[in-house]
């Protein structure tokens, strides 16, 4: 099917909703992804009474620019985007995302992280947020890649948490590859703490080591949030004049624009793992 003009109309029904979400399913994107993407196109549909229209489309997608940041806006315009071309919608093509903001990444230091540790010293879950904290700061996983955790991650005799790509288990990177990541003998120590407590009567209620939404609600007035430990751990890195394709790979990043990295330069998980102790130390 597709629609040459503006002044044509694609009357939508939940079957095709539902076949496209089985379709973004089948591309092993995790739960979350899938839940996002779903109601971004219902909040879209129900706006436009689910006749689709050239007219409608653009006037939803103004509005929507208008209210919201360009970063977010992109995204939401990025996945109807994809529905409408899904659905060979002609006149799609033509609407353009903005060009992306300058982006000038946030500075976080080692008082950041001190700040943080006190901010939940006393706390009843003290143990947990700062397991977090560290854990964050040694590894440079994303955000939702913490919240992902299961204790069988976490290999406390080699100091490596384990970054599964795992659907199946609701377990997703942004690359679809699994990969590996390290910690201190610091984070280590409260580590082992703390998942000896989680193992000892899990008082959280779920199988997940860092849950998201009590996370991120403990850490709503702290002075940083878990996805700037991130940050943290590149800065740090990069300071102590870090190997940049270690860093890169530790952080889940593609290597696949990179020549050197795609073509000549490898380097195996026990390498990687002396490069980090040398970095981190």
């Amino acid at each position: 099917m597709g629609w040459s003009n503006g002044s044509d109309s694609f009357k939508i029904e939940d079957s095709h909703v539902k076949d496209y979400i089985s379709t973004v399913e089948l591309s092993g994107v995790g739960e979350k992804h899938l839940y996002n993407v779903n109601m971004i196109l219902r909040w879209y549909l129900n706006a436009v009474e689910y006749d689709i229209k050239k007219e409608s489309t653009v006037e939803y997608l103004r509005k929507f620019k208008n209210s919201k940041s360009v970063a977010h806006y992109r995204k939401v315009l990025y996945q109807i985007k994809k529905f409408l071309e899904y659905y060979n919608i002609s006149w799609a093509s033509t609407i353009k995302p903005p060009k992306d903001t300058i982006y000038k990444p946030m500075r976080v230091t080692d008082d950041d992280i001190k700040k943080a540790l006190e901010y939940f010293k006393g706390d009843k879950s003290e143990l947990r947020y700062k397991a977090v904290i560290l854990l964050g700061a040694d590894s440079g996983l994303r955000s939702e890649e913490i919240y992902q955790l299961r204790p069988q991650n976490i290999d406390l005799e080699n100091n490596t948490v384990y970054v599964n790509h795992n659907p199946e288990l609701n377990q997703t990177t942004k690359t679809k590859e699994s990969r590996v990541s390290f910690f201190t003998d610091t984070t280590k120590k409260v580590l082992s703490e703390y998942i000896k407590e989680f193992n000892n009567g899990n008082k959280y209620g779920y199988g997940h080591l860092f849950g998201q939404s009590d996370i991120q609600r403990a850490f709503r007035k702290c002075n940083i949030k878990v996805k700037m430990l991130r940050k943290y751990f590149s800065q740090k890195w990069t300071r102590n004049n870090g190997n940049f394709q270690c860093l890169e790979t530790l952080l889940g990043h593609s290597l696949k624009k990179s020549i050197t990295a795609s073509h000549y330069s490898y380097l195996d998980t026990d390498e990687i793992k002396k490069v980090y102790d040398m970095v981190m130390k």
